[in-house]
């Protein structure tokens, strides 16, 4: 696992959009959308690296921080990856790059009077709120706890302790939370 640069995905765009304004640098932008999905695919696949390893073990102190920085980076590539989209239909090299580089209709799709009503910064406050309740939940998961005669215990604590019939009582406090 190598944190994913998304620095340079922002640095790439940037130099995108300078390119798609000059009609001589045809190759440039075709170099620096491949670049650009080239960092994408990267951070997907870290995205799903670093997801596993922080499931392998809940309690890793390193990947459960990683997994929280790659939720809220993935908000951030998800935005890049749309103003990139928005760029290129803006663009005097939108109908080329529709028929060779994207899809029919995407110039129509993500022309900037076409998105323009909000939903993007309604969907990075919502992806914000998502990302924050997946990491509640997550810990929440990693040292679930249960009370059992008045006594709060961490749930595998008391399982690795409990005998006979105790495991059912632990799994019906558990539950009952």
């Amino acid at each position: 696992y190598i944190r994913p640069d998304c620095d340079r995905a922002e640095e790439v765009l940037l130099q995108l959009s300078v390119a798609l304004k000059n009609p001589l640098k045809f190759r440039e932008v075709d170099k620096l959308i491949d670049e650009f999905y080239e960092l994408y695919d990267e951070f997907e696949t870290m995205y799903s690296i670093g997801y596993i390893r922080s499931c392998r073990n809940m309690n890793d102190e390193f990947y459960s921080a990683e997994y929280i920085w790659l939720l809220e980076a993935d908000i951030r590539m998800q935005n890049l990856l749309e103003l990139l989209y928005i760029a290129c239909a803006d663009s005097i090299y939108a109908k080329w790059l529709e028929k060779y580089k994207f899809w029919d209709g995407f110039a129509d799709a993500y022309r900037s009077g076409d998105v323009s009503d909000g939903s993007g910064a309604t969907y990075m406050a919502l992806a914000r709120q998502e990302a924050a309740l997946l990491a509640e939940y997550r810990s929440i998961l990693a040292n679930p706890t249960v009370e059992i005669d008045g006594q709060q215990w961490l749930f595998d604590e008391y399982m690795q302790q409990a005998g006979g019939y105790n495991y059912a009582a632990a799994y019906d406090a558990y539950y009952e939370k």
